[in-house]
C-alpha cells in the first residue's frame, strides 16, 4: 500500500506529459490548417492571376496573327525575330524566309542608310514615326512601308512595330503631282509646272545675288 501515492505520482506526471503534447499537436495541427488555408487562398489567387494573363497573351497572339497591318518582332542585330501573316503576304516570302535574311537584304539600297539611323535611335531611345523606307517582294517589287515603332527601354529587349504598305498612296500622289505639272496631250510641262519652276529660280536668285 506504501507504493500507491508514488504510482499515482507517476501516472499524473504522464498524463501531464501527454496533456501537453496533446495541446501542443492542437496548436501545431491548427497552425497548419491557418497555413493551409492561406496557402490554399494564395494559390488560387495565382492561378486566377494566371488565367487573366494568359488570355491578355492569347488576346495579342490574336491580334497578331488577325491584324490587316504589318507587324513584326525585331532587335538590333538586324534580324526579325517574329512577323505576322500579313507582314509575309505582302513581301510574298514566308514567315521563316523572312526571319531567316538579314533585314539589310531586304531595304532598298537607296534607303539603308537612313534605316540604319533609325535603328540607332530606336536603341538610343527615340521613337520612330511615320518612318518610310522600301522593301522588295519575292517577285523583285519594291513596297513602301510606313513605320511606327516605339523605342528600346528599361523593360524591354525587343523592338515591336507596326508598318502599312503605302505604296498605292505613294503612286497616286505621284500620278496626280504628274497630272499637276504635265500637258496631257504633248506629255511636256505645263504653265503651273513653268511657273512654280520659274518662282524657285527667283527665290534662288533672291537667296544667293552672286551666282
Amino acid at each position: 500500500m506504501s507504493d500507491k501515492p508514488i504510482n499515482d505520482l507517476h501516472i499524473i506526471q504522464r498524463l501531464r506529459s501527454q496533456i501537453e503534447q496533446l495541446e501542443n499537436l492542437e496548436k501545431r495541427i491548427n497552425t497548419l490548417e491557418q497555413e493551409r488555408s492561406t496557402l490554399t487562398h494564395t494559390t488560387e489567387c495565382l492561378q486566377a492571376e494566371l488565367i487573366r494573363h494568359q488570355q491578355i497573351k492569347a488576346d495579342w497572339e490574336w491580334f497578331f496573327e488577325n491584324s490587316l497591318d504589318l507587324l513584326c518582332i525585331a532587335a538590333l542585330d538586324g534580324y526579325f525575330k517574329r512577323v505576322n501573316p500579313a507582314f509575309a503576304a505582302t513581301l510574298g516570302f514566308t514567315q521563316n524566309e523572312l526571319l531567316a535574311k538579314p533585314i539589310t537584304e531586304l531595304i532598298h539600297p537607296d534607303d539603308l542608310e537612313i534605316t540604319v539611323q533609325a535603328l540607332q535611335g530606336l536603341g538610343s531611345g527615340q521613337d520612330c514615326i511615320n518612318f518610310e523606307n522600301r522593301y522588295i517582294d519575292n517577285q523583285g517589287q519594291w513596297h513602301w512601308l510606313s513605320w511606327r515603332c516605339p523605342a528600346l527601354s528599361e523593360n524591354t529587349s525587343q523592338l515591336y512595330a507596326i508598318a502599312r504598305d503605302v505604296t498605292d498612296y505613294k503612286r497616286s500622289a505621284a500620278e496626280i503631282m504628274y497630272q499637276a505639272t504635265h500637258d496631257p496631250l504633248t506629255d511636256l510641262y505645263n504653265r503651273a509646272a513653268f511657273d512654280n519652276e520659274l518662282n524657285n529660280c527667283l527665290l534662288r536668285a533672291q537667296r544667293h545675288p552672286t551666282m
